[in-house]
């Protein structure tokens, strides 16, 4: 719980208002949701507001899309991460036949990739005071805005009609651009300019902001699009039942249950050196052509618990990613791979696990590039347990708790103690354009044919997590981490 508190609060806990699914949005794919030609009759083109629930995984690209309307010659109208990626400012757009008259952009920065944001962005142009026409909240919290630069207001004049048209792009545009990362409880309230707290709420023992359901109106044109539905995951849910959102370059798979209730472990993108790439909702790791040890970290660490996972190791040539265990800033994550210092350790495709300087130890199965990998630790006893293809190696019991039965006692062999501060460590890949994949229960692109879940049934899992070991995310932290 103590790692919960301090690291991953942000929309993180129960709330009595339990998320069930978000979806996964990847620009590399084209990903976004378009609406038809559906929104003729808004309530009003001067007030109205968005909420949205988001998880960033990618810093590295350019605009990150939250919304857009179609683009007309002269017309702009949009809202997102802004492209400038020294800054990750949230920004918006308001553009009439040719002229900006709105162009402004917040002074805090969202580079946080292991927690969950919620976002309002309040529109009334109809305010006196120019401050009030236009407003961000993040996590409940008003930001500073500020102009987004080339001479442009930060805020429109007053009664402006914003270019409201009748199709909008949700998490993409007609090209790129798109948001990458998880969303969820992505709400259209058309003739209200509505503070964040008609969404959510500051907990009051622990003041972490939560979501908490709508109850309001919609207006004309409103929407709410929670995602649930995995056969169409653009179905606005509504009482204005608009329709589905097409769902473009994404598919039924996108579907997610990593949530602003229930935060689930991805890849930290900000852990990355700049010679691996994240993607698919950062459970994928991708080498550089010209790659040495490239080392990567999981975005939750814990100091007690048992924990697990899967992973593949998927290459054009071999299997050579190491998946294991890391001291949170003790291993060398700048500059080598797991195992190559005393304070980490990680299993190789050829049967050894490595640590302490590259000492070496034999013993567990080999895995191919179609294999699939099973990671257990046990950070109450000091035990990591791997397995591949539903069999644990080295004759692995890992639920033999002190006993450790065939698992590997990195207490006893390296600098990692009972407390510590620990984090997934991984080697992503040694060869050139290689790739490994992960599942640490909310989102994956490995096939899964059983879809196990861990005794609180949290996790989509090929193989049954070992009794007593649970899925890395937040609910899980709350009760045993």
């Amino acid at each position: 719980m103590e790692a919960l508190q301090r690291l991953h609060n942000r929309g993180s806990v129960s709330t009595g208002y339990d998320i069930e699914y978000s979806v996964k949005n990847e620009d590399a794919n084209g990903e976004r949701f378009q609406s038809g030609s559906w929104f003729t009759n808004y309530s009003s083109t001067k007030t109205f507001t968005y909420s949205m629930w988001v998880k960033r995984t990618d810093l590295t690209t350019g605009t990150n899309y939250l919304l857009q309307y179609q683009y007309n010659t002269g017309v702009g109208f949009s809202f997102g991460f802004a492209a400038d990626n020294s800054t990750q400012a949230l920004y918006y757009l308001l553009q009439t036949s040719g002229t900006v008259y709105a162009y402004g952009k917040t002074t805090a920065l969202y580079r946080d990739t292991s927690a969950w944001y919620h976002i309002v962005w309040r529109v009334d142009t109809t305010q006196a005071t120019a401050a009030d026409r236009i407003r961000i909240y993040v996590n409940g919290v008003q930001q500073d805005l500020e102009s987004g630069g080339n001479g442009h207001p930060a805020y429109p004049s007053q009664n402006y009609d914003a270019p409201l048209q009748t199709t909008q792009y949700v998490l993409g545009a007609g090209g790129t651009g798109g948001f990458c990362g998880y969303c969820s409880e992505y709400y259209f309230i058309d003739g209200q300019s509505l503070a964040p707290t008609e969404f959510g709420e500051f907990d009051s023992d622990t003041g972490i902001w939560k979501p908490i359901e709508y109850t309001g109106t919609f207006g004309n044109e409103g929407y709410y699009l929670d995602f649930a539905d995995a056969s169409a995951l653009g179905k606005d849910v509504s009482p204005n039942n608009q329709g589905n959102f097409s769902h473009y370059g994404g598919s039924s798979t996108d579907q997610a249950t990593d949530t602003p209730t229930n935060n689930f472990c991805t890849l930290n993108t900000n852990s990355a050196l700049g010679v691996v790439n994240y993607i698919e909702g950062a459970t994928i790791g991708i080498t550089a052509s010209s790659p040495l040890d490239e080392p990567g970290e999981a975005s939750i660490m814990f100091n007690k618990g048992k924990w697990y996972y899967e992973c593949r190791a998927v290459g054009t040539t071999d299997a050579d990613a190491m998946f294991g265990l890391g001291k949170v800033n003790e291993w060398g994550l700048s500059s080598s791979n797991p195992g190559n210092d005393a304070y980490s350790f990680a299993y190789h495709s050829a049967g050894r696990v490595y640590y302490n300087n590259n000492t070496s130890i034999t013993g567990w199965a080999t895995y191919g590039t179609t294999d699939k990998i099973m990671v257990a630790i046990d950070h109450d006893n000091g035990f990591a347990y791997f397995g591949v293809n539903g069999t644990w190696g080295n004759s692995g019991v890992p639920t033999s708790g002190a006993t450790g039965t065939g698992g590997f006692d990195y207490f006893g062999n390296t600098s990692i103690a009972s407390g510590d501060d620990v984090v997934f460590a991984f080697r992503i890949h040694y060869r050139a354009n290689n790739q490994s994949y992960y599942n640490f229960g909310g989102y994956t692109v490995m096939s899964i044919s059983s879809a196990e879940t861990d005794a609180n049934g949290y996790g989509t899992f090929e193989y049954a997590p070992p009794t007593g070991y649970y899925a890395l995310c937040t609910k899980n932290l709350a009760e045993f981490g």
